[in-house]
């Protein structure tokens, strides 16, 4: 059977309960934030591109493009379409290092990860990764089936660190 599938853009989130859809992105050192109440059939992605806040605003920025704020934005959404706070499991994806060491051999998506990470543990969400799914060097395209909760990441181009 053929789905709808929507692209969610960098940057911007997506909600739905409809299990004729499937919510699609493409990440690279972003990170790919899938949350899905089994019980309920509701799925949510986000495609988070930094960990925190800019010091100053662009003005087309989107609040999901960051970490500190997309993760909460798509908790709450979910939450007005009905899903229990207690039975959303999140899984993520991206996170590739794909460009230069920004500082202490960090990349922006080992940054992403780890933001993404600390929020979720705070809001006491249950999160399912795989180790290959995660970091690396290899973008992702990563979808989530609303019907059913399976989450499908196939690896793209690998690149080098400059």
């Amino acid at each position: 059977m053929f789905k709808n599938q929507i692209l969610v853009p960098l940057g911007e989130y997506l909600v739905s309960d409809d299990p004729q859809k499937e919510l699609v992105t493409v990440v690279g050192s972003c990170v790919a934030v899938i949350l899905y109440d089994r019980e309920n059939q509701i799925g949510g992605l986000a495609h988070i591109v930094l960990p925190g806040r800019r010091l100053s605003i662009r003005k087309n920025d989107k609040s999901a493009y960051y970490a500190d704020t997309g993760v909460f934005l798509l908790i709450e959404e979910m939450i007005k379409k009905k899903a229990q706070k207690e039975n959303i499991s999140a899984y993520l994806a991206g996170g590739a290092s794909l460009n230069s060491k920004v500082d202490n051999n960090e990349t922006i998506g080992r940054k992403n990860i780890a933001s993404v990470v600390s929020i979720l543990r705070k809001k006491d969400t249950y999160i399912k990764k795989k180790d290959k799914d995660i970091g690396g060097f290899s973008g992702r395209r990563v979808v989530l089936d609303i019907g059913t909760g399976d989450v499908k990441v196939r690896q793209t181009a690998h690149y080098k660190i400059l």
